[in-house]
């Protein structure tokens, strides 16, 4: 039903533009007033409608505007409220930790009178010694022995009290900090609410202005009205042509027409669709041929080396070792990377399950007890390699279960 009415009124548009009714000079001049008046009802109507739009938009940005205020203000108030709770707590370690260090003081002093009182009481045992001076020696060292572990348990109250001193009177500075950046964001925002309720006004006095107009304009096209004259029949007729709306006939002419246009655009849309997956399956095809040719141009610079002696750190291009071997092959193939040893191999290039192999891929080992050996994979579960000294290059059937293998490794 909308896509049919959207067609009746794109034609009853088609048809109004290409049609131009004749009317007599005595009718359009009785009316050319009239419609002046109506253009400017429907320009103001549609700017009161735009002003109504901002205006509400305004109202929810005041709302969100006033939400924000209100929790940036309750956030700087429970700051300001933990700011001086956290004071509290800060000059009460405070006291705490200087009355602490006061009794440490005075408990280290008083230790260290009695150490002198047992060292006097000792040089005097030592020229008269008697039972009561060695009974008080010993009561002595008995309270020396309980005025050291007060120091101690001093001594550590007057750390951790230094410390919550610390972290307290930190704790003060981060949360003045706060709450200056709390209140910047607050005025900040205060201003911007101000700023939207007098924007808000504003457009509530023009609304206020368009509706006078429209007022106004309504009653002069009214009045107008009143006085003009009733169109002849002649003119009646050329008015209902001018807004005739189309035929049945007509409308299945314009149905059919946009249904075969929107049909050759979705067959179009397919074959682009089909065409951009063909151009994407022939990329990854030459890709995947490029790289089987440069497996099989190692492969192949590998076996053109048939029977060449081993030679421990050899690298061609006449002797060689395993790791030489696939330097030299690789290289041959376009491929470039620092000699190195298998172990150094196996940790190159994309790791590959067995399955996956193909010519030119390498295949490292254990045969040593670490990673010591790496063959070049020619297909059929075969490889070529240097397998030692005394020994030269040549072809091995290779099978999974019975070598060591370490990993499969693709270098191109």
């Amino acid at each position: 039903m909308i896509k049919k009415n959207l067609i009746l009124l794109s034609l009853i548009l088609t048809m109004s533009a290409n049609t131009t009714p004749i009317f007599a000079n005595s009718i359009n001049e009785k009316l050319s007033n009239n419609t002046v008046y109506f253009d400017e009802i429907s320009i103001a109507n549609k700017t009161l409608d735009t002003l109504k739009k901002q205006q509400n938009k305004q109202l929810k940005e005041i709302e969100s505007k006033q939400v924000e205020v209100d929790t940036l203000f309750y956030n700087k108030s429970s700051a300001e409220k933990n700011k001086k709770e956290t004071k509290k707590r800060a000059e009460k370690a405070t006291e705490d930790y200087n009355k602490t260090l006061n009794k440490l003081e005075n408990a280290k002093e008083s230790f260290t009178n009695n150490q002198n009182i047992i060292l006097h009481l000792k040089n005097k045992i030592t020229q008269n010694p008697t039972e009561d001076t060695i009974k008080e020696i010993s009561t002595l060292k008995f309270k020396q022995i309980k005025q050291a572990k007060i120091v101690t348990d001093l001594e550590s109250s007057v750390n951790t009290q230094a410390v919550v001193t610390k972290l307290t009177t930190e704790q003060t500075k981060k949360n003045e900090y706060k709450i200056d950046n709390l209140q910047k964001e607050y005025e900040s925002k205060s201003t911007e609410l101000s700023d939207s309720f007098e924007n808000t006004a504003e457009i509530k006095q023009e609304i206020n202005n368009i509706n006078i107009t429209v007022q106004d304009s309504q009653k002069k096209a009214l009045e107008l009205k009143k006085n003009s004259f009733d169109l002849d029949e002649e003119s009646r007729k050329e008015k209902e042509e001018k807004y005739r709306l189309p035929t049945d006939e007509e409308l299945k002419l314009i149905i059919a027409e946009n249904e075969r246009r929107k049909a050759e655009e979705a067959e179009a849309a397919r074959l682009a669709t089909e065409e951009a997956a063909r151009i994407e399956a022939e990329k990854k095809a030459q890709e995947e041929a490029l790289k089987k040719a440069i497996g099989q141009s190692i492969a192949d610079a590998a076996l053109s080396k048939i029977g060449a002696p081993y030679v421990w750190g050899a690298q061609g291009p006449n002797t060689f070792d395993c790791s030489g071997l696939v330097w030299w092959a690789c290289k041959q193939a376009g491929i470039y990377f620092d000699r190195t040893t298998a172990a150094g191999l196996s940790q190159m290039g994309t790791q590959i399950s067995y399955s996956q192999l193909q010519p030119g891929d390498i295949i490292t080992m254990n045969t040593l007890g670490y990673t010591s050996h790496v063959v070049i994979y020619i297909g059929n579960s075969q490889v070529v390699h240097a397998p030692q000294t005394g020994d030269v290059v040549k072809i091995t059937s290779i099978t999974p279960t019975k070598w060591n293998i370490v990993n499969c490794v693709r270098l191109y």
